[in-house]
């Protein structure tokens, strides 16, 4: 990993931290409600709200956004993430924006970016390398996620059904 290691004769000072990091993890697991929906009205209700057009289920569906079968998110995560989705983005979930110097504009979600160039995908799934030192360009990253907010098409009820079924595709534990 790039954490340096502290070297030999440093338990003293090492083993408190990790201690306390592993009690954090068991607090929060133990504070994160656990999702008490209705899975196969979830499941209708993934369907019926098109998720699978951005989403990847079982080698079916959408690239954009997040694999549901290797996802690790928690109850809690998933749930405000259908709530509002803009409170918690990951940075591979970000909308960016590219403008060159005559108008032209690409938007999407970044997959890859280093100092010269940055690779997005759009929302018909196709992708585009841009170079970065090109003249002229704007890469804006506005603080939005590309998830659809469902906060006003889905009741509380609606979101723990959504929720435990999204929890039960979960093949990593």
């Amino acid at each position: 990993t790039g954490m340096i290691g502290f070297g030999v004769g440093y338990d003293d000072y090492y083993w408190p931290i990790v201690a306390y990091i592993r009690d954090a993890q068991k607090r929060s697991k133990a504070a994160a409600r656990a999702p008490a929906g209705n899975i196969a009205r979830g499941h209708e209700l993934f369907k019926k709200n098109k998720c699978a057009i951005c989403h990847w289920v079982d080698g079916k569906g959408g690239r954009l956004g997040t694999n549901l079968t290797a996802h690790t998110a928690t109850a809690d995560y998933i749930r405000e993430s259908l709530r509002d989705p803009n409170s918690q983005i990951d940075g591979s979930y970000q909308l960016v924006q590219v403008m060159d110097n005559i108008g032209r504009s690409v938007r999407g979600r970044r997959l890859d970016e280093n100092s010269y160039s940055i690779l997005l995908m759009d929302h018909q799934e196709n992708f585009h390398i841009i170079d970065k030192t090109k003249k002229g360009l704007r890469i804006a990253r506005p603080d939005v996620s590309i998830m659809p907010n469902f906060k006003d098409h889905l009741t509380e009820q609606d979101v723990e059904d959504v929720t435990t079924y999204v929890y039960s595709l979960r093949k990593v534990e």
